[in-house]
C-alpha cells in the first residue's frame, strides 16, 4: 500500500516556509512537526532527517496545476514544452533564495544515500519524468534539438546542469547573475538546440 503523498508534500511545504522565515539552522524537526500538526514518527516515516527533507525540495517538483498543464500542452514545440516545465523548477529555486539553495546543494552532497527512499522518490516522480522524456523524444524527432542521446540521459544531464548552475548562482557575490537565463543558455548547448528554432 502506497503512503499518502499529500502528507509528504504538506510537510515539505511547511518546512520550506519555516526555512525561509527563520533560516535552515534555526528550524528543528520539532518545529516542523508542530507547524505541520504531525508526530515525529510521521516525519521520520517520510524523511530520514531534516537534511533529507531539504534534498527532496530539489528533486521532487510540485505538481503542475491543471491551468499550467493546459498552457504547456498548447505550446506547439515539444522542446519549449519541456523548457516550460524546467522554468517552474528554476523559478522555484529562485523563490527559495540563495541561502536555502546552498543548503539544498550541501544536503545533496552529504546526506547518506538511502536506496529505498531514493526509489520511492523516483516512483513518486515517475509520471512527471516520463512526460519530460516524451517531450525530449518528440523534440529530437522534429529536429528541434540535434543531440540524439537517450532522452533519459538528456533529462539527467539537464538536471546536472541545473545543479551546477544553481551552485554558481547561489554562491555568486553579484546580483546580476540571472539563473534562468544562464541555465537555458547552457541547456540549449547541451541539447544542441537547432539554431533558428524557437
Amino acid at each position: 500500500m502506497r503512503p499518502d503523498n499529500s502528507t509528504k508534500i504538506k510537510i515539505r511545504k511547511i518546512a520550506l516556509k519555516l526555512f525561509k522565515e527563520r533560516g535552515f539552522d534555526n528550524v528543528t524537526i520539532h518545529d516542523i512537526c508542530e507547524e505541520s500538526g504531525i508526530s515525529k514518527h510521521t516525519f521520520y516515516y517520510y524523511f530520514a532527517s531534516k537534511e533529507g527533507l531539504l534534498k527532496t525540495v530539489m528533486t521532487l517538483p510540485e505538481e503542475l496545476s491543471s491551468d499550467e498543464a493546459a498552457k504547456i500542452m498548447m505550446i506547439d514545440s515539444p522542446y519549449e514544452q519541456y523548457c516550460e516545465i524546467l522554468k517552474k523548477r528554476v523559478r522555484h529555486f529562485e523563490s527559495c533564495g540563495k541561502d536555502i539553495v546552498k543548503k539544498i546543494l550541501v544536503a545533496r552532497l552529504t546526506v547518506s544515500f538511502d536506496e529505498q527512499k531514493e526509489r520511492e522518490d523516483f516512483n513518486e516522480e515517475r509520471p512527471f519524468l516520463e512526460m519530460q522524456m516524451g517531450f525530449i523524444k518528440k523534440a529530437q524527432e522534429r529536429g528541434e534539438i540535434e543531440n540524439g542521446g537517450d532522452p533519459k540521459d538528456l533529462m539527467h544531464a539537464a538536471f546536472c546542469v541545473l545543479i551546477g548552475i544553481s551552485q554558481v548562482w547561489a554562491t555568486h557575490p553579484g546580483t546580476k547573475f540571472n539563473l534562468e537565463v544562464e541555465y537555458f543558455r547552457i541547456l540549449d548547448t547541451v541539447m544542441m538546440k537547432k539554431v533558428g528554432k524557437e
